[in-house]
């Protein structure tokens, strides 16, 4: 997926360091630099940005008047990250519900935290994550995902179409980009509650239930990575970590009884 963004900065420094450090989020596409107020209402509403970097102190105008302006014409607007080199605005950007406010000269890490802050809101309003891998980026709908597979600093993926994918992170680093649907339940297992077929307390097992298992042989390549954990219907046990075990109860139990 690519995500369009859009930069409103006077400053040519600013804006050459900003281009470098974007080159390290392919799936990011520059479409224009303004530091004109008209030029920049005109072009966020023609090019519909998912992203906006934002100066807070431009020759004619302050980021906070565009953004007043920009809601007299759009319901919705696009993430904003703004930036500016006085720390005194950091409170009304926080109050205008700003996605992320950078101190220039923009920190790397900051940038980091800015554009994951992009990817998890985008996540759970588009309910899909993007994963970068080896091979490029798979964009995975998180109803087809029904298991999260920790592998010391590796993550696997399993979805409903059958497809392994291997990330070199930790499951740790996922977890935030998913919606509410997701539990941990062991160290090494994350699982899609839409899926649970039946849970059991005393034996600290939750089984998993995937349509597209049902008639497939269980010799079937798929199959080897749930060698230890398939049983009848090619359904899917895992065990329960006893730290986890409160916390499935509240949220699978619970929710079900209300």
């Amino acid at each position: 997926m690519v995500y369009k963004y859009l930069v409103i900065e006077d400053n040519p420094r600013e804006i050459e360091l900003l281009d470098i450090l974007m080159q390290e989020y392919p799936e990011f596409q520059k479409t224009i630099v303004t530091c004109d107020f008209k030029e920049g209402i005109k072009e966020i509403l023609k090019q519909k940005p998912d992203l906006v970097f934002l100066d807070v102190e431009l020759p004619d105008f302050t980021g906070f008047e565009l953004l007043k302006e920009l809601q007299n014409h759009l319901q919705e607007l696009p993430e904003i990250i703004m930036a500016t080199a006085h720390e005194k605005y950091a409170i009304d950007a926080v109050n205008k519900d700003i996605l992320y406010y950078l101190l220039k000269p923009i920190d790397p890490d900051e940038l980091i935290i800015a554009i994951n802050r992009f990817y998890i809101k985008k996540a759970k309003t588009n309910k899909s994550i993007t994963i970068k891998t080896n091979k490029g980026f798979s964009f995975l709908n998180f109803d087809d995902i029904f298991l999260i597979k920790s592998a010391s600093n590796y993550t696997c993926f399993y979805t409903r179409t059958l497809q392994q994918i291997v990330v070199s992170k930790t499951m740790k680093e996922y977890e935030l980009f998913l919606n509410e649907d997701f539990l941990r339940i062991h160290k090494s297992y994350t699982i899609n509650t839409k899926y649970i077929r039946f849970l059991n307390v005393g034996k600290k097992r939750v089984q998993l239930s995937i349509p597209e298992l049902k008639n497939l042989d269980a010799k079937d390549n798929f199959f080897d990575h749930f060698l230890d954990s398939l049983c009848e219907e090619n359904n899917i046990e895992l065990p329960i970590g006893d730290v986890y075990m409160e916390k499935v109860k509240n949220s699978v139990l619970y929710s079900k009884i209300n």
